[in-house]
């Protein structure tokens, strides 16, 4: 269980960050 939470938890920071370049590179 642990070991799912902690990929679930890898995916969320992959998918913020790739949303934070994504902006930053828009503005």
């Amino acid at each position: 269980m642990s070991r799912i939470h902690l990929t679930n938890l890898q995916k969320f920071k992959l998918r913020v960050v790739g949303r934070a370049e994504l902006e930053d590179v828009r503005y």
